[in-house]
């Protein structure tokens, strides 16, 4: 039971001291990494906000091009109704030739 018990206090110790030995690259590594969990966190808030921006944006596009559609139809209908009347007048006068 007493070697046991050396056994497992030997290699924690000799695996605490190599952690000791490294504990600057770790912490430059748990330094490093939190950046990178900043960085994306920052990243993934300015994409949700974006989308939000998009939506609203979506959402105005689509009602300009309803009434883009509507004055483009009147546009159409006013035309043609000039149209047919400049086509009647041209006819009574030209007919005369």
């Amino acid at each position: 039971m007493k070697v046991k018990t050396f056994i497992v206090s030997s290699i924690l110790g000799a695996g605490l001291y190599l952690l000791y030995q490294k504990r600057h690259v770790l912490q430059n590594s748990l330094t490093e990494s939190k950046q990178h969990f900043d960085r994306a966190k920052a990243d993934a808030d300015n994409i949700k906000n974006s989308l939000l921006t998009i939506n609203q944006q979506t959402e105005k596009l689509a009602a300009i091009s309803q009434e883009l559609a509507y004055k483009f139809r009147v546009l159409q209908e006013e035309s043609q109704s000039h149209l047919a009347e400049i086509k009647k007048t041209t006819q009574k006068y030209g007919s005369k030739d």
